[in-house]
């Protein structure tokens, strides 16, 4: 008999990764977010599960920040290439260039996005660009733990609440593990994209693509590509996935009491966009990330890979002032309650439609 792991169950899916006995499903809600099953019949009360589980766990391994910079990539084309000037592109390199592993989020080919690792210079590629929507975790806690016994050194970039998942599996910090958590501001499950998805394709007759993407350089764009072409293109005021992103209409669920809307953050480093920022003293032109160090393992880092980036030390009010990510979340809008109501007895297209009218 299979039955939920736990009520408040969160879908990071360690427990699955870390159960000897392979008794531990993942299964989706009636929203399509993941959730822990376990096959009573099967499960032997070792409790390993619960050990691993980070909501046993949600007040450990959280840092202060330490400093603040602006950064981006000194290579015009990584610059131009990047969401944001391309400081992750960087250290992926650095990492693959002196032996160790990256553990990032791609599209598979079913375009669903999934964490993969790879040691694989020309794979980083595929882990850039911003993916508005939950990925899959498979076995990657499994793959981290196996390559750190090892001693390969791996840089995990991740949204907040996989990385704290990945540090509770682990238990303890390892010398040979970066962790970078991600500026999150929630995200959808991945049957709602695809639900959106095929409607593009029926709605434009589109047979084929081989790529998505949610950002353009200068602007937030919902895009389907073909051989680097866009067939299917509308910016965030007109592309409905990404009105009903942007006004938090079907985010999962766990996302609307997010515990990583903080200055407290649980990875070696914190990356994303630099909202706000000020005039620099270096001028640049194709976007630049912010980055907190928030231990002295992400500075070591940092200096490390010095030499293929801009870097200029800002305040972290500075940082703050502009991303909504590092502020106290706000309520969850009537908008999600009502979509979150009627989604199971109505079209996805028709609802999001009505309820993000008028913007």
């Amino acid at each position: 008999m299979k039955s939920l792991l736990r009520k408040d169950c969160e879908g990071c899916l360690a427990c699955i990764n870390a159960c000897p006995h392979h008794c531990i499903y993942p299964v989706e809600n009636k929203y399509g977010e993941w959730q822990a099953f376990v096959d009573k019949d099967k499960c032997s009360g070792c409790g390993i599960c619960m050990q691993k589980c980070y909501l046993n766990n949600v007040h450990v391994f959280f840092n202060d920040i330490k400093r603040c910079y602006a950064v981006w990539s000194r290579n015009e084309g990584v610059a131009r290439n990047s969401s944001s000037g391309g400081f992750l592109y960087e250290l992926s390199r650095f990492f693959l260039q002196n032996g160790g592993r990256v553990c990032g989020v791609r599209w598979n080919e079913s375009f669903r996005p999934v964490y993969k690792m790879t040691n694989e210079i020309n794979d980083i590629v595929a882990f850039s660009g911003s993916k508005y929507v939950a990925p899959m975790i498979n076995n990657i806690y499994r793959k981290v733990e196996q390559e750190l016994a090892n001693n390969n050194d791996i840089l995990f970039i991740g949204l907040p609440c996989i990385v704290h998942a990945l540090k509770t599996f682990l238990g303890k910090d390892n010398k040979h593990l970066l962790a970078v958590d991600l500026l999150c501001s929630g995200t959808p499950p991945f049957r709602y994209l695809k639900e959106y998805v095929d409607w593009l394709k029926r709605d434009n007759g589109i047979n084929v693509f081989d790529d998505i993407r949610f950002r353009g350089k200068r602007d937030f764009s919902f895009s389907l590509l073909y051989k680097d072409i866009a067939i299917y293109c509308q910016d965030m005021k007109h592309d409905l996935y990404w009105k009903s992103f942007q006004n938090r209409t079907f985010l999962q669920e766990k996302c609307y009491h997010c515990r990583y809307h903080t200055v407290a953050r649980i990875g070696d480093m914190t990356v994303g966009d630099f909202w706000g920022l000020g005039k620099t003293k270096k001028d640049y032109h194709f976007g630049v990330n912010l980055v907190l160090i928030n231990t002295d393992k992400g500075l070591n880092y940092l200096n490390k890979t010095r030499e293929a980036l801009y870097i200029e030390e800002r305040s972290l009010e500075e940082a703050v002032r502009g991303s909504y990510c590092l502020q106290k979340h706000s309520d969850r809008p009537v908008r999600s309650r009502i979509f979150h109501l009627l989604y199971r007895k109505n079209a996805l297209l028709p609802l999001l439609k009505i309820i993000n009218w008028p913007k």
